[in-house]
C-alpha cells in the first residue's frame, strides 16, 4: 500500500487550527458568557445547556448517516467540508451576539443558536473523521495522521491560551460582550479556511469508491442495534466519555477558578498555554508510547498520568502556580491518550465493516465526536447546577464553601474520572494482531 504524503497529513492536521481556537472558546467561555456577561442564572444556565447538548449529541449520530448516505457535486464525505463550515460560522457568532431579548425568551435564542451552530460544525467534523480510513489504510498511517493531528491541535491549544483573553480584552475596549463577539468572528473565519484546506487536500482521493461502491450502506437504525452487540465500540465510547468528562471539567472551569480563587482572570492565559504545552508533550509522547505498547497499556499509562496529577492539584489547590503545573501534567496523560482515539475509532471502523459487510465509516467515526459532546453535556449540567446548589452568584464575593466547591470540582472528579476510564478500557478486546487480520482479509476482498 502507498506511503500517505506528508501534504495530506500536514493539511488534515494543520487544518484544525482554526476549528480548535473556536471550539475552545465555546467550551471555555460560554458558560462563563452566560452568567457573567448576558446575565442568566446560573441554574437555568445549567438546564440550558444540559438540553442543548443533549441535542447536539444527537445531531452526531445524525451527522454522520447524512454524510455517509448523501453526497454532492464535490465527492462523499468531502463535500460537507465545504458547505457546512460557513454555516457553522453564522451561527457560532450568533451565539456570541447579545441581543436586547425579554428574559424568558433570551435563553432560548441562546440555546437555538448553540444546537445550530454544532449541527453545522459536527457535519464538518464527521466528514473530517470519515475521510481518515479511507485516505490512511494502515495502521502505520493512521498513528501518524492522528499524532500530527494531536501535536497541531495542541500547539493551537497554546495558542488559544496566549491570545484569547488578550483578544477578547483589547477587541472588547472595556465591553466583555464586544471583546467576545469579535474573537469568535475571527476564530470562525479561520475554521472555514481549515476545513477548505482540507477538502483541497483530499481532492484527488476516490473517496465513493473507497466508502461506496464495495459495500452498501449500514443505516443508523442498523448501527443502534449492532451497537450494543459490538464490544470493542461500547467500550471504546463509554470510556472516551470518561476521559472527555475528565478534561472538559478542568478546561470549563478554570475560568471560574481563576476568577474567585486565584483572583487573577489574566492567570487562565498561562494555565491555558501551560495545558496546552502538556498536551502538546504528551502528543509527541503518544507516538513512541504507541509503538512500544499495546493500546491498552497506553491507555492505563496516560490516565494514571492525569489521575496521580489531579490528586495533586487538589492538595495544593490553593497555590495557583503549583495547580497549574499538576494541570499540565494532567493534559500530558490526557494527550498520550488523545493520540490514539482517532486510530482506535478507525480500528472499530474497519471491525464493523468486517463483521456487517457494510460501508459504516461515516457513521462510526461520528461516534469519536459523541464522547465529547455528552461529556460537555455532562460538565456544562454538572457546572451550572453545582454552582446553584453551593450558593454561586456571578460577579459577588464568593463564601469559603464556593471557593473550596471551585477547587474541588476543578480536580477531584477528573481524577476520578481518568481512573474510571482505564478501568472501562479494560474490556477493549480488539488486539492488534486481530486487525492486522481483518485489514489483509480486506485488501484481499478488494482486489
Amino acid at each position: 500500500m502507498a506511503r500517505l504524503k506528508e501534504s495530506v497529513i500536514n493539511a488534515f492536521a494543520f487544518g484544525t487550527i482554526g476549528f480548535v481556537l473556536m471550539m475552545s472558546l465555546i467550551s471555555s467561555y460560554y458558560v462563563y458568557f452566560l452568567t457573567d456577561v448576558v446575565g442568566i442564572g446560573a441554574a437555568v444556565v445549567g438546564s440550558l445547556l444540559l438540553v442543548v447538548r443533549i441535542a447536539d449529541t444527537i445531531s452526531v449520530v445524525v451527522s454522520g448517516g447524512i454524510v455517509e448516505k448523501i453526497s454532492l457535486r464535490w465527492g462523499k464525505y468531502r463535500s460537507w467540508l465545504l458547505v457546512a463550515p460557513p454555516i457553522a460560522a453564522c451561527f457560532a457568532i450568533l451565539m456570541f451576539t447579545n441581543l436586547a431579548l425579554p428574559p424568558g425568551i433570551k435563553p432560548v435564542f441562546m440555546g437555538c443558536m448553540y444546537v445550530l451552530a454544532h449541527m453545522f460544525t459536527n457535519l464538518s467534523e464527521v466528514s473530517q473523521l470519515a475521510l481518515y480510513p479511507v485516505i490512511a489504510t494502515t495502521t502505520v498511517d493512521r498513528v501518524r495522521l492522528s499524532c500530527r493531528r494531536v501535536q497541531v491541535m495542541s500547539a493551537a491549544q497554546i495558542l488559544f491560551g496566549l491570545i484569547t483573553m488578550p483578544l477578547i480584552i483589547a477587541l472588547g475596549g472595556g465591553s466583555e460582550a464586544r471583546g467576545f463577539l469579535l474573537t469568535i468572528s475571527i476564530f470562525a473565519v479561520l475554521q472555514i479556511a481549515g476545513f477548505w484546506l482540507m477538502a483541497y487536500a483530499v481532492r484527488g482521493f476516490n473517496t465513493e469508491a473507497a466508502a461506496g461502491e464495495k459495500r452498501h450502506v449500514v443505516t443508523i437504525r442498523e448501527m443502534a442495534g449492532q451497537f450494543f452487540r459490538d464490544r470493542p465500540l461500547v467500550v471504546l465510547v463509554l470510556a472516551e466519555i470518561s476521559r472527555n468528562t475528565a478534561y472538559t471539567i478542568v478546561f470549563s472551569f478554570a475560568v471560574y477558578y481563576f476568577k474567585y480563587v486565584a483572583r487573577d482572570m489574566l492567570g487562565t492565559t498561562y494555565f491555558y498555554i501551560c495545558l496546552s504545552t502538556g498536551a502538546l508533550l504528551g502528543s509527541l509522547l503518544g507516538q513512541p508510547l504507541a509503538r512500544s505498547f499495546s493500546k491498552k497499556a497506553t491507555w492505563a499509562i496516560g490516565m494514571g498520568i492525569s489521575c496521580v496529577s489531579m490528586l495533586a492539584a487538589w492538595r495544593f489547590a490553593g497555590q495557583t502556580s503549583v495547580f497549574i503545573l499538576f494541570s499540565a501534567l494532567f493534559s500530558v496523560g490526557n494527550s498520550v491518550v488523545q493520540n490514539i482515539s482517532s486510530v482506535l475509532f478507525s480500528d472499530v471502523s474497519d471491525f464493523a465493516e468486517w463483521k456487517t459487510g457494510k460501508s459504516a465509516k461515516g457513521i462510526i467515526m461520528s461516534m469519536n465526536s459523541i464522547p465529547v459532546k455528552i461529556s460537555i453535556a455532562l460538565a456544562g449540567g454538572l457546572a451550572g447546577y453545582s454552582l446553584a446548589l453551593v450558593g454561586y452568584e456571578a460577579n459577588k464575593e464568593p463564601t469559603m464553601a464556593v471557593i473550596n466547591a471551585i477547587s474541588s470540582l476543578t480536580t477531584l472528579i477528573p481524577a476520578f474520572l481518568a481512573l474510571f476510564s482505564v478501568l472501562i478500557f479494560l474490556f477493549y478486546n480488539l488486539t492488534d494482531e486481530q486487525l492486522a487480520r481483518i485489514q489483509r482479509q480486506e485488501a484481499v476482498s478488494g482486489e
